[in-house]
């Protein structure tokens, strides 16, 4: 059985999409990662104003740091995300 994986740079990764999942909105945001933490500095859904994270913590906000920062020692460390894609159904 053979696998397919798709491979990202961490270079590669210029858009974040968040969803939110709150019953009613279901809201899609595709935002470039340099915005991330700007959009989302609120921790609200721009759309329904629904809590996006966990209390005292925006998550969002920690994200769009760490890609930033990762991304400016691209000397040092470079980062790829492994997705494995899944293969097609037989029948």
């Amino acid at each position: 059985m053979s696998e397919h994986v798709l491979k990202i740079l961490l270079s590669e990764l210029v858009t974040v999409r968040v969803r939110c999942r709150q019953q009613g909105c279901g809201a899609i945001v595709e935002i470039p990662t340099e915005e991330l933490d700007q959009k989302f500095h609120s921790g609200l859904c721009p759309f329904c104003r629904a809590v996006l994270q966990l209390p005292q913590n925006n998550h969002l906000a920690e994200l769009a740091r760490a890609l930033r920062e990762l991304k400016a020692a691209h000397q040092q460390v470079e980062v790829q995300f492994v997705i494995p894609q899944k293969a097609p159904s037989a029948g």
